[in-house]
């Protein structure tokens, strides 16, 4: 295997981890071992001595540099196998610092997720996570020119959800993304089952809001969403009280036999209504079961 970077020059001393299955439709990957976790050396070359002895495989190379990526393409070249790097913007990322504010809690050592699907490589997204300092300030390393979207995930306190670019490159301006936290609105959630409505003690519940936004690639504009998720169990009453803000909230329920998802609005004072979940068994069980859930504000 021979690595080059986009001008065809060979990219020595590069780490990497060779990941090797049966070909299409199955992709059923091996385990990795030390052979598989590789070097290139002085040549940008590299030799796999453990490959399967198939008819047909499917393999591709993961960098395990911060500096690289290997695009996803390959080329054989005189039995060679080619794989094209490109470099990473790290060295382009700047330190951008923002504050949590509070009137009511103290502000140290909350979680801040900043996300965003502008990448340097086409397909991914940047998720980064730092917490707040005793004074409610908080630094990441951005990319330039991406939209990030910043919100705070907590089990008892909501903060916004804001988008914007925090550093813009041509401009050489500094946007710093600033978070208010609040109690929010407390939800309750009651979880029933079967015809006598027992309580469902016990079952894990997620929650995420969702903060829709949109942003420029080039000319192209692009659309997406982000914010906090979070999740929680029920109790033997079958209840669940979480905080959230007043916008809409997405509860769903995964589980080995059945999944549901509902979205509601959650308004100050105001039942959120309910919602049903269905047991989807196994396609071999003939039964369906439902199970009802009691969605409430309080």
């Amino acid at each position: 295997m021979r690595f080059v970077d986009q001008s065809g020059e060979a990219v020595p001393n590069a780490s990497f981890v060779l990941y090797v299955a049966t070909p299409t439709p199955d992709y059923n990957y091996m385990g990795q071992t030390e052979h598989t976790r590789m070097q290139t050396d002085s040549n940008g070359e590299a030799l796999y001595r453990w490959l399967p002895d198939w008819k047909a495989h499917h393999f591709y190379a993961e960098s395990k540099s911060d500096l690289w990526y290997v695009d996803q393409e390959k080329e054989v070249q005189d039995d060679v196998v080619v794989f094209k790097m490109t470099r990473s913007k790290i060295a382009d990322r700047k330190r951008v610092s923002g504050t949590v504010r509070s009137s009511t809690t103290d502000v140290g050592g909350f979680l801040v997720p900043v996300q965003t699907f502008q990448a340097d490589r086409e397909g991914y997204s940047d998720h980064l996570s730092t917490f707040t300092n005793a004074d409610g300030t908080f630094s990441v390393d951005v990319l330039p020119d991406a939209t990030y979207c910043v919100f705070s995930v907590d089990p008892k306190w909501v903060s916004n959800i804001t988008d914007l670019i925090p550093y813009q490159s041509t401009t050489d301006k500094i946007t710093s993304p600033e978070l208010t936290l609040s109690k929010g609105q407390q939800v309750e959630v009651f979880v029933i089952t079967g015809p006598d409505r027992k309580p469902f003690s016990n079952l894990a519940v997620s929650f995420s809001t969702k903060h829709r936004y949109s942003w420029f690639e080039g000319k192209e504009k692009r659309n997406g969403s982000g914010g906090p998720s979070w999740w929680a169990t029920t109790d033997a009453a079958g209840r669940i009280q979480t905080p959230a803000n007043l916008v809409k909230l997405d509860v769903s329920v995964y589980t080995p036999l059945w999944q549901t998802r509902e979205t509601h609005d959650v308004s100050l004072g105001q039942p959120t209504g309910r919602f049903l979940l269905r047991h989807w068994p196994h396609r071999w069980l003939c039964l369906r079961v439902q199970r009802m859930v009691e969605l409430r504000a309080r």
